[in-house]
């Protein structure tokens, strides 16, 4: 679990991971903050099966 805090230090909350935006007002300071998830890296495609024509066989 991680801690997310503000600026000023304070505990905005805990959690796991963040799917959505997410916007908190701190209690301490009333700084709005804007949170949004990281990015997943993309993902590789699997090549087609079958002929390739990138390569050419020697034989």
């Amino acid at each position: 679990m991680n801690d997310f805090r503000c600026r000023c230090g304070a505990l905005l909350f805990r959690a796991v991971a963040i799917r959505d935006t997410l916007e908190i007002k701190c209690r301490r300071c009333g700084t709005v903050i804007t949170m949004r998830p990281t990015e997943p890296p993309p993902e590789r495609r699997e090549r087609p099966s079958g002929d390739c024509s990138c390569r050419s066989d020697p034989n």
